[in-house]
């Protein structure tokens, strides 16, 4: 049990080093990529695309590979179908299953997962509140106000897990590149 809970806190430690950052710092970014494609959060050929949009599907990955669930991805297996548009075979689906089983994630009204679509700074900072199980918030932006992540937001700014613009701003409905996330 004890060696579970310090690779869980290995594997947070990492994932907040890591997450997302202001744009501005995304220079940086080689050492995190390097350790990022060692815990197969990424494959070597992602290196080079460092300002594409993050997907669901990658973001899964991602989550998974910094936890201490990492580990029982091959054993996952590719039978069933978890969403409508997420077969048993595709890559992310061992990924997906841990991050929905866990909480971290979750699935659309219609069935399907849309492992494809783009994950927006918003979605980020609302998954990394469940996937650390965050409850204090002493952040905000000045352009949150009443949006649906409010509360997440200022839970992943917070607790230094996420951060802003230098003018103040978050920009909750930006995508999320490869290059903000491993900065």
């Amino acid at each position: 049990m004890k060696k579970r809970i310090l690779a869980f806190l290995l594997a947070v430690s990492i994932a907040v080093s890591m997450l997302v950052l202001p744009a501005s710092a995304a220079g940086n970014a080689n050492t995190a990529v390097q350790l990022s494609i060692t815990l197969n959060a990424m494959d070597s050929s992602q290196q080079a695309a460092l300002n594409a949009v993050v997907t669901r599907g990658a973001l899964a990955r991602m989550l998974v590979s910094y936890s201490t669930y990492r580990e029982s991805v091959g054993s996952q297996g590719t039978v069933g179908t978890l969403f409508t548009d997420l077969p048993g075979t595709s890559p992310y689906a061992p990924y997906v299953r841990i991050a929905v089983q866990n909480g971290w994630m979750n699935g659309y009204t219609d069935g399907s997962f849309q492992p494809n679509k783009s994950i927006t700074r918003a979605e980020l900072a609302t998954i990394i509140a469940r996937f650390a199980k965050l409850d204090v918030n002493t952040k905000t932006f000045s352009d949150i106000n009443g949006h649906w992540a409010q509360k997440n937001i200022e839970l992943a700014a917070g607790n230094g897990w996420i951060n802003g613009y230098e003018d103040g701003t978050f920009r909750p409905n930006n995508n999320i590149t490869r290059a903000e996330t491993f900065a």
